[in-house]
């Protein structure tokens, strides 16, 4: 009798879950067709009124477009958040040079680091890299520690993006480094980061926000890839992000994707930087 009670039970609480979770994405859906409607009358302003903008309208332009793609970056990682399950999630895999596609992400932040005065480093130990790899995955996980990196790190530091070979348990995997030069996370934080809206309160004052949802998603997607992320962190001098992923090369007959189909996913890039980018404070 009690366990047939304990499974209704679970049942019904599993049924609440998935009616929350479904109504949470419809409600992300919604949201989304206003913001593009938004995005566009801004695009139609700055293309057709250029020459009519004060600079005091342009900068409110900014605050309008900044603020839109902060709400949008909040809906899909609601909807990422709703929808991704690491048993049921389906790679769109593509056979691409990982210190080639590394690069092309690390140049379209280049303008979020010079805002702030950042100099970004980007060193490979190997020339090139060829993975197996979802990009949009990858470009996801990139984008958010490249964003903490300069988030967190004051004016006039660096951000360093590194990559190299590391053999683990007789295993060849691939290391991409993220290291900044920001006050750094307190040991007791450092697990909660990764944590369903979990966040380690770092920066003293209101130069960034964030919902907690991004580091939590980060280590999803990174573990539908097999891969492994951690940090190491020192308060007062930085901290180290590893996204570890395997060196799998399996699929020699698939295509590998060339510099003008690399090109074009750069445009996708600078677009993707600019939602992710977009709850960084520049004073302006």
């Amino acid at each position: 009798m009690y366990e047939k009670q304990l499974k209704l039970k679970c049942e019904e609480l599993e049924k609440e879950i998935k009616f929350k979770n479904e109504s949470l994405l419809f409600i992300t859906h919604e949201l989304k067709t206003p913001l593009s409607i938004i995005e566009f009358i801004i695009q139609m302003i700055e293309v057709n009124c250029k020459d009519e903008l004060s600079d005091k309208m342009g900068k409110y332009l900014y605050k309008i477009r900044q603020n839109t793609y902060r709400q949008r970056r909040l809906v899909n990682n609601i909807m990422d958040y709703n929808r991704i399950n690491p048993d049921q999630y389906q790679l769109y895999l593509t056979r691409v040079d990982i210190v080639q596609l590394s690069r092309l992400i690390i140049e379209s932040i280049n303008v979020y680091a010079e805002r702030k005065s950042i100099k970004m480093t980007f060193d490979s130990t190997i020339s090139n890299f060829y993975l197996l790899i979802d990009m949009y995955l990858y470009e996801r996980i990139l984008l958010n520690l490249l964003s903490n990196a300069i988030k967190y790190t004051p004016e006039g530091k660096s951000v360093d993006v590194r990559i190299f070979r590391q053999e683990s348990k007789g295993c060849h995997n691939v290391c991409i480094q993220v290291k900044d030069s920001g006050i750094g996370i307190p040991n007791d934080k450092k697990e909660l980061i990764f944590e369903r809206f979990g966040q380690a309160d770092r920066f003293p004052n209101r130069c960034a926000e964030g919902s907690g949802i991004g580091l939590y998603l980060v280590k999803v997607l990174v573990s539908i890839m097999d891969g492994e992320i951690n940090v190491e962190s020192k308060v007062g001098v930085g901290s180290t992000f590893s996204l570890i992923l395997p060196a799998i090369d399996t699929d020699l007959n698939m295509p590998v994707m060339d510099t003008k189909a690399m090109e074009v996913v750069k445009e996708q890039f600078i677009t993707a930087a600019d939602i992710e980018f977009s709850d960084i404070y520049y004073g302006t």
